[in-house]
């Protein structure tokens, strides 16, 4: 009995010693041997009370996936300097130069929407109207949308965007034709979407232009009229928006998304969400009917509390 007791006990004293060993000589830090095999080289030293810990990236908007900051792809803006429709011109109201540049690209614009066959040149009696959108976001060039209204169900569409470069390319937009669209619907057309991406690089801006105004500028160029609403400036006086507030999303990686609700929109206020890439870049736009919340009267009540 005295025996098995002493051997548990010089078990148990082993064991602790090697705990103890592995407390004060962890992984990675053991003793080396020298160059010629006889003499220790004793471990570097080591604070038992800091431990080891892999480091963490944090994850917020403005840094990337490696931790560093990402520039923002659109600059911050306040809702004042922000426009939250654009403007537009009938052909008597456009100003000199951009009503010549119309009118020397008619025969580029023949040309190409014959492709199309939207007839362009024909029906001297009912006329193409246009009208110009007026784009802050592209100074470079100018969007002029042409309707021809032949009644009810018989509704043409196209938008031209011409350069003011006069050595630039003239680009078409089909929307629809006689009230029917040519391809898929232009908001999301890989065409629309291809046009604006060119057209942005032509411009070669060195800052670039406010979110809002840049994702109006591609539903005019898609045969809207847009309008968006943004979040009441004063909570108690302004109207609250029916439809989602104008809304950029900045995602860690640089690529962002812009979403607005096109009130002007007819029969029905349509939604946008236009996603960019971390070059600015457009790759997808997506358009459907938005959801409306009809805003009820502020009321105030006072209680008195005793």
């Amino acid at each position: 009995m005295r025996t098995t007791t002493a051997i548990l006990a010089l078990l148990l004293f082993s064991l602790t010693g090697l705990q103890l060993a592995a407390q004060t000589e962890p992984a990675g830090q053991t003793g080396q041997t020298s160059q010629d095999g006889n003499t220790a080289v004793p471990a570097k030293p080591h604070n038992n009370n800091l431990p080891s810990i892999k480091p963490v990236l944090n994850y917020f908007p403005g840094h990337g996936d490696d931790g560093q900051a990402v520039k923002p792809l659109f600059p911050s803006r306040s809702e004042k300097n922000r426009k939250n429709m654009l403007e537009f011109r009938s052909e008597e109201e456009m100003n000199a130069a951009d009503h010549s540049l119309v009118i020397n690209a008619e025969g580029t614009i023949a040309e190409r929407t014959r492709f199309a066959d939207l007839d362009f040149d024909a029906a001297p009696g009912n006329p193409w109207a246009m009208q110009e959108a007026v784009c802050p976001a592209l100074p470079r060039h100018i969007i002029v949308q042409f309707t021809r209204n032949r009644g009810k169900g018989d509704v043409s569409v196209f938008t031209a965007v011409i350069p003011r470069d006069p050595d630039g390319r003239i680009r078409i937009i089909p929307v629809e034709k006689r009230g029917y669209s040519l391809f898929s619907p232009a908001p999301v057309n890989a065409i629309t979407i291809s046009v604006f991406n060119r057209i942005r690089a032509e411009e070669k801006a060195t800052v670039q232009p406010d979110w809002l105004t840049l994702g109006l500028c591609y539903a005019s160029m898609a045969g809207a009229r847009p309008k968006a609403d943004l979040i009441a400036t004063d909570t108690y006086s302004d109207p609250m928006p029916e439809g989602r507030p104008a809304t950029l999303v900045m995602e860690t990686n640089g690529t962002a998304k812009i979403i607005f609700v096109d009130m002007a929109a007819l029969p029905v206020p349509m939604e946008w969400t236009m996603n960019f890439d971390k070059h600015g870049r457009l790759l997808k736009a997506v358009h459907h009917k938005a959801v409306i919340l009809k805003p009820s009267k502020r009321t105030q009540q006072i209680t008195d509390l005793k």
